[in-house]
């Protein structure tokens, strides 16, 4: 899909690919899930398998608004993000890219965190 979501729910599928900006007030749930973030978007969570946030531009040079995706809670699998500004990151593989601003990151096997991001807090639950 290119261009923009606006859902006051909760949105479900088997395979989800954005090209654009989206707003949704619920849950955004899929296997695999695509996003190619182009202007100001929101989710209160996210979950799937395998969860990829990037960055279709840094800023929009008409308007001034940033290309990034704030959400409450992302949990997955396989996680990469760039852009996004999260208060709960968890999951087995996560991969923190540039422009990132989580509170706490919880993982299994392995983190990565770009020098250009902003993690408050980590831990591994693979010690649990």
């Amino acid at each position: 899909m290119v261009g923009e979501l606006y859902l006051s729910g909760d949105c479900q599928a088997e395979s989800i690919k954005l090209n654009g900006q989206l707003t949704i007030a619920g849950m955004l749930s899929a296997e695999h899930m695509t996003l190619k973030i182009m202007g100001p978007s929101e989710v209160k969570e996210m979950g799937g398998s395998i969860i990829s946030v990037k960055s279709g531009r840094m800023n929009d040079l008409f308007t001034g608004s940033k290309s990034i995706l704030k959400a409450q809670i992302i949990k997955g699998d396989d996680i990469e993000l760039e852009n996004t500004e999260a208060e709960i990151v968890r999951g087995d593989q996560i991969k923190i890219g540039p422009g990132c601003r989580i509170g706490t990151v919880e993982y299994r096997s392995s983190l990565q965190v770009h020098p250009q991001s902003e993690v408050l807090a980590q831990s591994n639950r693979s010690l649990d």
